[in-house]
């Protein structure tokens, strides 16, 4: 009985990274909107502030992982994967959306916040700068790529290999974007908060949809 009782207590741990993530963009949002953050980009900027043009490449080319060209191949070939590959048309559906919607919304937050790009930055870079859309989006798309490829995957040191390469990627993403000083520290770390709220809340709605198909075949 007390077994029964603490499985319903349990908290599903995506519900967690969901509610930190959002808690934590809204608080910088907040702090961002009182310009009341400087002492948390300033701390940052200086740990990277032996960047200059001879590292520029180097930092092009993390930044690039992050960028709309590579994030559209992946996305497309994530869902073809899921169609074709795995027969898993609602993972397909999933990926587009959020993919799509998350993109969508990172231009309305832009437009609500209004935040311009640092004037220090090394290089070129148009648009507004918060959050960063290669934090926000990469995390996103390259959380899907470690959840959807991780799924078919049997080997528990292959499927931590891909988690991990995943998150690497995600990261040099977004923090190429303040060592490039095209956006602020909070930006990026804002971007990360709520790309992970994003992707909690995706792999919720997937394992659960997921879940229900295998009950209803097994009725069956």
């Amino acid at each position: 009985m007390n077994n029964v009782g603490m499985e319903r207590t349990k908290i599903d741990p995506l519900w967690i990274v969901l509610v930190i993530g959002i808690v934590v963009f809204a608080g910088i949002a907040l702090l961002v909107k009182q310009e009341r953050i400087t002492w948390l980009d300033t701390s940052f900027f200086q740990l990277f502030s032996w960047v200059d043009d001879r590292h520029i490449p180097l930092f092009e080319g993390f930044s690039v992982l992050g960028s709309l060209p590579v994030i559209v191949t992946l996305t497309l070939l994530l869902i073809g994967y899921l169609v074709i590959v795995r027969k898993d048309t609602l993972g397909g559906l999933l990926v587009f959306a959020v993919v799509g919607g998350g993109n969508l919304l990172l231009d309305f937050i832009k437009e609500q916040m209004g935040r311009e790009r640092p004037d220090i930055s090394l290089i070129a870079e148009d648009g507004l700068a918060f959050p960063s859309g290669h934090a926000m989006i990469g995390i996103i798309i390259y959380g899907f790529l470690a959840y959807f490829v991780g799924r078919s995957i049997q080997s528990q040191k292959i499927r931590i290999s891909i988690v991990l390469l995943c998150s690497v990627l995600a990261l040099l993403a977004g923090i190429s974007r303040f060592a490039l000083a095209v956006h602020f520290p909070s930006d990026v770390i804002a971007g990360y908060a709520l790309g992970l709220a994003l992707f909690a809340w995706s792999v919720r709605i997937h394992k659960r949809a997921h879940g229900k198909f295998q009950r209803a075949v097994q009725e069956k």
